[in-house]
């Protein structure tokens, strides 16, 4: 699985006419051996994050929604239904991209329910958890997917980074392989919240997709000091964050005091009808003088 998420493998599959075999392998139910259906699907929801592979999805393989949907309701297997949802989420998510866009200001101004929301992958979790604990400890609130087996369900995930001001993205091999979390980071980013990198793995530097969405800010290593000190670094950046956007709130409300309409002492403003009944009023005056 992890060679899939190389754009050179996507194309080359694309290329090679594999992607139609892995279609077959979801809809014919007599290559529903084993493991199969789940891989299969695993393997195209990476896959849907390939531009071209998406469109092909759209417009060529309507059906294939349909047998998505059917998956759903007939299937228990949790790893099916895991990569059956992503798949769904990924496909409708990118339709209703132009709506989500519209949202996005009317949203980011919403009382946020969670200080920080913690997005990593499944093997890195016990670094994780322990971050969770101690900002837990300093009264912030966190939200975090403890189980984190096959991903919460992507509705609460999207939920979770809407109502969180802060998106830490735990950085490592594992997380950038893994399309739940692809989802989740691309969805944050979206959503234009502000995202914190924390460095999961040794030495590691993200690329690729994960390389876009974190570049330019500053990241976080939890492998090149002690925990105490790393966790300190990151506390600096939430609370510089927090910093600035009370001061853009504040500059905000001073450019909109500093610009609103002139009013008279009883609070009404005047009107353009008010000051042509005026100046009527002015010639008449002086006519009779």
């Amino acid at each position: 699985m992890a060679c899939i998420q190389h754009d050179e493998i996507k194309q080359e599959i694309v290329k090679q006419n594999y992607f139609s075999i892995l279609i077959r392998c979801v809809t014919q139910k007599d290559l529903h051996v084993g493991l199969v259906l789940q891989i299969s699907l695993e393997i195209i929801w990476s896959l849907t994050f390939n531009n071209h592979i998406y469109d092909m999805l759209i417009n060529n393989y309507e059906n294939f929604f349909i047998y998505l949907k059917n998956i759903l309701i007939n299937s228990k297997e949790e790893g099916v239904q895991a990569a059956t949802k992503g798949i769904l989420w990924k496909l409708e998510s990118e339709s209703n991209h132009k709506k989500t866009i519209v949202d996005i200001h009317e949203n980011n101004n919403c009382d946020k329910k969670y200080d920080i929301m913690i997005s990593y992958s499944h093997l890195n979790k016990d670094l994780c958890h322990q971050i969770y604990r101690n900002l837990i400890d300093l009264q912030y609130t966190v939200w975090l997917d403890f189980e984190n087996m096959y991903g919460s369900t992507l509705q609460s995930m999207a939920q979770a980074i809407e109502a969180s001001d802060i998106i830490l993205i735990g950085m490592s091999n594992p997380y950038k392989q893994s399309a739940y979390c692809r989802s989740e980071a691309e969805y944050a980013y979206t959503r234009q919240r502000h995202i914190i990198p924390l460095i999961m793995e040794k030495k590691y530097r993200p690329d690729g997709w994960l390389g876009f969405i974190c570049a330019s800010k500053l990241y976080v290593d939890f492998t090149k000091t002690d925990f105490e000190q790393a966790f300190q670094k990151l506390i600096s950046q939430i609370q510089l964050h927090r910093q600035q956007t009370l001061s853009n709130s504040s500059s905000s409300i001073i450019k909109y005091e500093n610009n609103k309409p002139l009013t008279h002492d009883d609070g009404t403003q005047p009107t353009i009808e008010i000051y042509a009944n005026n100046t009527e009023q002015i010639s008449q005056v002086e006519e009779q003088v």
